[in-house]
C-alpha cells in the first residue's frame, strides 16, 4: 500500500463556465470534481513553473554566450598579435 502524505485542504467557491462543469462530472464519479480542479490545477501550475525556468535558462544561456562570443573574439585577436 503505497503512503499518502497528509494535505491540507481549504474549501473555496469557483465561478465556471457550466458547459465546463458539465464536462467535469461527465468524466469524474461522484464527489470527484474537487479532486479532478485541483489535478487539472496542478498540472497547469508544474507547467508555468517549468516554462519560467525554460525562459530564465534560455536567458542565462544568451548571456553566457555573448560573454563567450566576446572571450573568444578577444582571445582571437591575442593569438593574432603573437603570431
Amino acid at each position: 500500500m503505497v503512503a499518502q502524505r497528509e494535505r491540507t485542504v481549504e474549501k473555496i467557491t469557483l465561478t465556471m463556465p457550466a458547459e465546463v462543469i458539465k464536462k467535469v462530472k461527465m468524466r469524474v464519479k461522484k464527489g470527484g470534481v474537487s479532486r479532478y480542479i485541483a489535478e487539472a490545477t496542478e498540472r497547469r501550475l508544474a507547467t508555468e513553473e517549468r516554462e519560467a525556468l525554460r525562459a530564465a535558462l534560455i536567458e542565462g544561456y544568451s548571456v553566457n554566450a555573448r560573454r563567450d562570443l566576446a572571450l573568444a573574439e578577444e582571445a582571437f585577436v591575442a593569438e593574432s598579435e603573437v603570431y
